[in-house]
């Protein structure tokens, strides 16, 4: 995979999920991510994206993830 398609792959995840979320029949939603710390690539990203969707009081997360600075930094507005 090239990094153009990385870059495409997140564009199309990000947009799919903000548009499901968006759905007016939609309950309150839960989404799971599992070793948050193992994410190798665009770990920022993805923090900025739980950050950006915890805005709303329809979704709530659940992180697993070892105790990492940069994480609790991220994810403290939210937590």
């Amino acid at each position: 995979m090239y990094a153009s398609d990385d870059v495409m792959a997140w564009i199309v995840l990000s947009k799919t999920l903000f548009e499901i979320l968006e759905d007016p029949n939609l309950k309150v939603t839960y989404l799971v991510i599992d070793a948050l710390d193992e994410c190798v690539i665009d770990l920022q990203k993805l923090l900025g994206l739980i950050v950006q969707i915890s805005s709303s009081t329809r979704v709530k997360w659940i992180v697993s993830s070892r105790n990492w600075v940069q994480i609790e930094e991220q994810l403290a507005p939210v937590a």
